[in-house]
C-alpha cells in the first residue's frame, strides 16, 4: 500500500505562519487584514488562489502576483520558527514507514518551500517523493501531481493505474479528496486543518479522522487488507 500525504494542515501546523504573513501583507498595503477564520478554510488552495479570493482579483492577475511575493517574503521570514508537527505525527510517520510500500507528500505548496520545511522538521527520510504543484504543473485536485510523482518514482506506465488504486491520500481539504477520487486512491480526510468533516465528506472522503490516533487506526486497518 502506498501512502500519500498533504503537508499543510495535515502533517504540519503551518496555519499561524500563513495567517500572520497574509495579515502583515494586507497591512503593508494599507488594506484591512483578514481574520484567521477567513484565511484558514482557504489554506488547501495555492497561495495565489487564496489571495484572489480574499482580494477579489483573478488569481493570475499582476496584482495577485505582486501580493503573493509579499506574502511569501513575510512567510519565509517566520515559517521555520513557527511551524510544527501535529501531535503524535512524528511517531505515526515512524510507525508507518516500514509498513507502507512507499510514502510521499503531494502539496499545493511550492516544492522548494516544503523541502525546506520537511528538512527543518526532520521528517524527509520518511518519504520517497516530496512534490509541489509548481513542479507538477497544476494544483490539486488536478491529477498532474500524481502523474509527476509516478514519473519521479520511475513507475512503469503499465502499473501506474494499479499503483494509484493501491494508494491512500490523506489531506485536510477537498482538493486532496478530489485528487483521490479522480485517480482511484482511497481518500482520508483529517479535520485538524482547513476544512470540517462535513465538507470533507461532501468532497469525497472515504474515511474521516478527528485525531492523529484515529488516523493511525484507520491506516493500520487499511494496511492489513
Amino acid at each position: 500500500m502506498n501512502i500519500y500525504f498533504d503537508f499543510d494542515g495535515t502533517i504540519a501546523d503551518t496555519g499561524p505562519a500563513l495567517v500572520e504573513a497574509v495579515r502583515l501583507s494586507f497591512l503593508e498595503q494599507d488594506l484591512p487584514a483578514p481574520t484567521a477564520e477567513q484565511i484558514i478554510p482557504l489554506s488547501g488552495f495555492p497561495l495565489q488562489e487564496i489571495l484572489g479570493m480574499l482580494l477579489g482579483h483573478a488569481p493570475d492577475s499582476q496584482e495577485i502576483f505582486e501580493f503573493r511575493e509579499l506574502v511569501e517574503k513575510f512567510y519565509a521570514e517566520m515559517a521555520l520558527g513557527e511551524i510544527c508537527l501535529f501531535p503524535k505525527m512524528r511517531e505515526l510517520l515512524h510507525e508507518l514507514s516500514p509498513k507502507a510500500n512507499l510514502m510521499g507528500i503531494l502539496t499545493n505548496k511550492p516544492t522548494k518551500c516544503v523541502l525546506n520545511e520537511t528538512k527543518h522538521l526532520e521528517i524527509q527520510p520518511y518519504f520517497h517523493v516530496i512534490l509541489g504543484a509548481d513542479v507538477a504543473g497544476a494544483a490539486k485536485p488536478a491529477t498532474d501531481i500524481l502523474d509527476m510523482a509516478h514519473i519521479m518514482l520511475e513507475l512503469p506506465e503499465d502499473i501506474r493505474e494499479e499503483s494509484a488504486q493501491n494508494s491512500l491520500m490523506i489531506g485536510d481539504s477537498t482538493a486532496d479528496m478530489g485528487l483521490a477520487k479522480a485517480t482511484g486512491m482511497t481518500a482520508i480526510g483529517v479535520t485538524w486543518g482547513a476544512q470540517s468533516a462535513s465538507v470533507l465528506k461532501e468532497g469525497g472522503a472515504d474515511h474521516i479522522a478527528q485525531t492523529t490516533s484515529e488516523l493511525r487506526e484507520i491506516l493500520l486497518a487499511l494496511l492489513k487488507k
